[in-house]
Formats: C-alpha cells, structure tokens, sequence
C-alpha cells in the first residue's frame, strides 16, 4: 500500500511538478493543523504590531522595538495583505514553509511519504501552532530562509544574500552565523579549528 501511495505521488510530480504537489502537501497540512488548532484571526500582541506596520512598513518608529524586523511587512504590503489581512499573508507563509520542507526532504530523496510524515511533524509542532494561535507573529518567515540556506548551501553567494534578507527579518538569525562559517567554509579543519 505504501508502495503504490510512493509511486502515485511521484507520478503526480511528474505530471504537474514536484513545487506544486508540495503547495498541495503543505495546504492540506496546514488545514489539518487548523482543525487541530482552531486559529485566531485577529492579530494580537506582537502580530498586531507586525500588522500595523504591513500597513506602512516605510514608515519607522522608535516606539517599536520591532521597527527593523520590516521583511515580511513588507511582503504583506506589496502582495495587499495589510493591516489585518496580515494574518492571511503569515497563513500563505506557513504553507510555503511546510511546502519547503516536504521538497528539502524530496531533494534528500526521501519517499514521497516520507516527506509528507516530516513536513507533517512540523504542521503539528510549536512553529506553525503558535502562528495559529498568536497570528501575525513572523518567525515561520525567518524559518523559511533557515530552510532556504539548508537547501542551498552549496552556492556561496546565494547563501550570503539570503542570511542578509533575513536579517531585515528577525535578527535572531545572526545564531546561524558559525553554523555558516562551517558550512561555507571549503576547509571544514580549519572551521572546526574555530567552532567545535
């Protein structure tokens, strides 16, 4: 049974794509993380500082201590999902993040299955649970760009960009920065010299 569910699915990602079969993974992850948790849908604590600013993410005010963390206000922004609608955008986000994990899990060449069980571990794990609960928080944004340098660690200069953009996100990325040195640096002796 197993087999035949593998061999259905990868035929699907021959037909439309492997990009869209994840879309379609991490939508009915997310719906069945919605059942589990019903979500809130009105932002509230920092979701409502974040909403606040997708509805001007140009303008900074040093009575937010979140004022430099604008990335996915701005995102919310430009795709016309301000001010409460913020907590739609943070939603598509999730589904990219789940959808992300089920292709990094794919490009390990992991069964189909086996992409869908870990993407589903994180659809009912804190990261997605907590945007569910307390929306318009961004971390599953910052989350993305973690999976992002994991699946494309081999390219140098992508990897520099993307830590860069994440940045405007969440600073919390800077603990990632011996991880990247490690990673990026070609003689892993002398990385280790300095981090293990």
């Amino acid at each position: 049974m197993q087999k035949q569910i593998n061999n259905s699915i990868v035929a699907l990602e021959k037909i439309i794509g492997r990009f869209p079969v994840a879309l379609l993974a991490g939508t009915v992850l997310e719906l069945l993380a919605m059942l589990y948790t019903p979500p809130q849908w009105q932002p509230i604590f920092h979701g409502e500082t974040f909403s606040k600013m997708s509805e001007a993410p140009w303008v900074l005010s040093s009575e937010s201590w979140v004022q430099y963390r604008i990335l996915s206000p701005i995102l919310g922004y430009l795709i016309f999902l301000r001010g409460n609608n913020f907590v739609w955008f943070m939603l598509l986000i999730a589904v990219g993040f789940l959808s992300l994990i089920y292709l990094l899990a794919r490009k390990k060449n992991l069964q189909p299955l086996e992409a869908i069980g870990i993407s589903a571990l994180m659809s009912f794990s804190t990261p997605l649970l907590f945007l569910l609960h307390f929306p318009g928080y961004t971390d599953l944004t910052t989350y993305i760009f973690i999976l992002l340098l994991m699946m494309y660690h081999q390219k140098k200069t992508l990897c520099y960009l993307l830590f860069g953009v994440a940045l405007f996100n969440h600073e919390i990325i800077l603990f990632l920065v011996p991880w990247l040195v490690f990673l990026l640096n070609e003689n892993k002796f002398a990385a280790k010299k300095y981090f293990l």
